[in-house]
C-alpha cells in the first residue's frame, strides 16, 4: 500500500501534533461509518478519498483512506491537510474495493501484549458511536445512552495502544473506569501539554 505519511517524510517542516485536526469533527466519523467520500487538500493538491480509519500514532493522526483519484490504499498525516474537509451529502455508489483485512482479525492492538489483562470501559458520543461499534464489534458495548452515545467494554494488555485509539476520537471518547488507565490518559496529555507550552491538560 502506498503511504503518503510516510513518502513525504523528507519534508524539513513540522508542525504541531495538534494542528490541522480542527475539522475532525462528527461529520468525518460519520463519513467514515457511511462510506461517504470527503475532499481537501493535501501536499498542495486536492484529493477525493473514502476514509476508511483514524488512528493516532506515535503523537500523530492519520487518515486511511482509498483514493479515488489515484485508485489506492493511502494514508494522510492530518497536520498536512490544510484548510477544511468537504464530506459529501449522501453516500453515492463509488466502486472502490472493500476495505483491506486488520493485520491480526480476531485482535485489537489493545489486546496484544504481556501485561495483565484489564477490563477498560469507554463512553464515546454519538457522532463517534457507529464507527466506534464497526471498528470493536457491538459484542464491545455495555450500554446505549439516550443520546446515542455509548459505553464500549475492551480487554487492554497494551495501554500504550488503548491510549492511541481513545486519542483517535479526539474528544469524542472518555475513559470512565478503572482508574489507572484514565490517569495513565491524562497524565500522557498533561506532559504532552506541558512541552508543547499548552495551558490545557
Amino acid at each position: 500500500m502506498n503511504d503518503d505519511h510516510v513518502t513525504d517524510e523528507t519534508l524539513a517542516e513540522e508542525r504541531p501534533a495538534t494542528a490541522g485536526v480542527a475539522w475532525l469533527d462528527g461529520r468525518v466519523f460519520d463519513a467514515i461509518a457511511t462510506n461517504r467520500a470527503v475532499q481537501f487538500s493535501y501536499r498542495d493538491e486536492t484529493r477525493s478519498v473514502v476514509p476508511r480509519s483514524l488512528s493516532f500514532e506515535n503523537g500523530r493522526w492519520y487518515l486511511a483512506a482509498f483514493d479515488l483519484d489515484r485508485r489506492d490504499e493511502r494514508s494522510f498525516r492530518i497536520d498536512r491537510i490544510h484548510g477544511d474537509v468537504i464530506v459529501a451529502a449522501h453516500a453515492d455508489a463509488v466502486d472502490i474495493p472493500p476495505a483491506p483485512p486488520r493485520a491480526s482479525p480476531s485482535r485489537s492492538p489493545w489486546e496484544l501484549g504481556s501485561g495483565e489483562p484489564v477490563e477498560a470501559f469507554v463512553m464515546i458520543d454519538a457522532a463517534h458511536a457507529p464507527w466506534a461499534e464497526r471498528h470493536v464489534g457491538s459484542a464491545t458495548v455495555q450500554e446505549r445512552h439516550a443520546d446515542g452515545a455509548v459505553t464500549v467494554r475492551l480487554v487492554v494488555r497494551n495501554s500504550d495502544a488503548f491510549r492511541s485509539f481513545v486519542l483517535g476520537f479526539l474528544d469524542g471518547a472518555e475513559v470512565l473506569r478503572p482508574a489507572a488507565l484514565r490517569a495513565d490518559l491524562l497524565s500522557w496529555l498533561q506532559q504532552k501539554a506541558a512541552a508543547s507550552g499548552g495551558t490545557r491538560s
